[in-house]
């Protein structure tokens, strides 16, 4: 008896496994193709549509994995927001949104991690925004981030 390996495969490729499956192609065409088990397949269909709605969620968080007290009113914060992760440069600023509708904190990005999809933020609390911010507990999250965005200094000769 020959036992299947299972390939790791990343979401974005299973994404479109999925939808070529959704677009009319049949599933055992599309599974010769990629190697992947039809038992498989459907179950990566089964989650797309099952979670699909999250697209269009305007309340979906950004997820907060750590608040460590430094100081009192620092807070060192790592967030779960794996483009930032990924595409961040040295000098780079985020402007995080405490709430839906509220007024944004621009904080600078400490540190990544593009494995876990993560960045940490240093937060001195002392606007209400920012109190809001690190009164988020662990597995909270905050509904808003922009950027990264890039703060460039220019410094002109005499």
């Amino acid at each position: 008896m020959t036992m299947h390996v299972v390939k790791d495969i990343d979401a974005q490729t299973k994404a479109i496994i999925v939808l070529e499956s959704l677009a009319g192609r049949t599933v055992a065409e599309i599974c010769r193709e990629y190697d992947v088990e039809k038992t498989q397949l459907w179950e990566w269909r089964k989650a797309f549509l099952l979670n699909a709605h999250k697209v269009f969620d305007l309340t979906h968080k950004f997820e907060i994995l750590e608040n460590e007290i430094l100081a009192p009113d620092v807070h060192r914060m790592v967030i779960r927001a794996p483009w930032i992760a990924k595409v961040r440069q040295p000098g780079q600023f985020v402007i995080i949104g405490a709430e839906e509708d509220g007024d944004g904190v621009p904080l600078t990005i400490d540190d990544a991690d593009p494995t876990e999809g993560t960045i940490s933020l240093i937060v001195h609390a002392v606007s209400a925004a920012s109190l809001k911010l690190v009164g988020t507990p662990v597995g909270g999250g905050v509904p808003d981030i922009r950027g990264p965005l890039w703060c460039r200094h220019s410094v002109s000769k005499p």
